[in-house]
């Protein structure tokens, strides 16, 4: 049974309180802000046109398309970015936006693959070829195995692990004909559900062994107690969004943003796999900071790995295994 690599919004090695966990976003979020409100007024952003960087005030006539044209950067690409998170849930396609609505312009120069693959499914926040499965009756296997899907799986190599606005090919269903006597009952069983969360704690450095903890997944709750090495493994919905851990002993509280992962050949992905292991405390913004350089620093360090602070894939591919996925 596939195992789902989904980790804590916030990292376990850190062992942030809820609490903490809000006040630190805003305190980025209004650090953010002020870092953004220099960089326009150096800029002169009050001449109206976008610029890459920065948020852009829609006026009449303005669409994505054209938005995307003055700072030669692919639509898609200014759609999906982390900071427009809130605008897509609001409006749902790039043909809704309106005027006023707040556009952010991400940098041209930053890294990945951006949205890839072919077909007539737009993957959201969340997904995975799991929860495609489930909502479409594939196995998911099937779907990520397809022809059309090639380019996808050789770019993702994870199944679990999409990027918003990846497009998918979805199969068509082949129907199997089962033979069977008339009035009499017959059993099936369906295959491919459910999954298992696998999720490590640590206090520190130490793991968190053995400790009593509760958990919702989607509002069905149950407990548990995580083994010598800090531990868990959940058996959850292919669909699952969300989910909450407690530590009762102490207090201590987790969420969980299950399918929220991004590939690691984004900075997004990066940025959130070096938090989840306790090294990144900054605001997930998919952009290169000095912030992110040391706590790439302080990875490399840990990890035995030459302290360049240089994004490459011999840092991708030892976050990636450090991690877990």
């Amino acid at each position: 049974m596939p195992v789902i690599p989904n980790m804590p919004k916030f990292p376990a090695g850190a062992g942030l309180r809820q609490e903490h966990a809000a006040q630190l976003r805003a305190e980025m979020e209004a650090k953010q802000a002020k870092v953004e409100a220099a960089v326009a007024e150096a800029v002169g952003a009050g001449s109206g046109g976008p610029q890459p960087g920065q948020e852009y005030t829609l006026h009449e006539g303005d669409t994505l398309e054209s938005i995307a044209r003055q700072v030669e950067q692919e639509p898609e690409r200014i759609w999906s970015h982390e900071k427009n998170g809130d605008l897509r849930e609001r409006r749902g396609t790039p043909g809704a936006l309106q005027p006023g609505d707040a556009l952010y312009i991400p940098l041209a120069d930053q890294e990945g693959t951006g949205p890839v693959g072919q077909g007539d499914y737009v993957v959201r926040q969340g997904d995975s070829m799991a929860s495609l499965a489930i909502d479409t009756g594939h196995f998911w296997e099937t779907i990520w195995n397809a022809a059309a899907n090639a380019e996808l799986k050789e770019v993702r190599q994870n199944p679990y692990v999409l990027l918003p606005f990846d497009r998918v090919t979805i199969p068509e269903i082949n129907p199997k004909t089962e033979s069977g006597e008339t009035e009499e009952r017959h059993r099936f069983v369906r295959k491919g559900a459910p999954e298992i969360l696998i999720i490590r704690f640590l206090r520190g450095d130490e793991p968190r062994a053995n400790e009593p903890y509760l958990v919702d997944i989607d509002g069905t709750a149950s407990e548990g107690v995580t083994d010598a090495d800090g531990q868990v493994e959940i058996v959850i919905p292919p669909d699952a969004r969300r989910g909450n851990m407690t530590f009762p002993s102490e207090g201590d509280e987790y969420e969980l943003d299950l399918g929220h992962l991004d590939p690691i050949t984004e900075l997004s992905g990066v940025q959130t796999r070096l938090r989840n292991l306790g090294f990144f405390d900054e605001l997930i913004d998919g952009e290169p900071s000095e912030a992110l350089t040391k706590a790439i620093r302080a990875f490399q360090k840990d990890a035995g790995i030459e302290g360049t602070g240089e994004l490459d894939d011999d840092l991708r591919a030892a976050l990636v295994e450090n991690h877990g996925s």
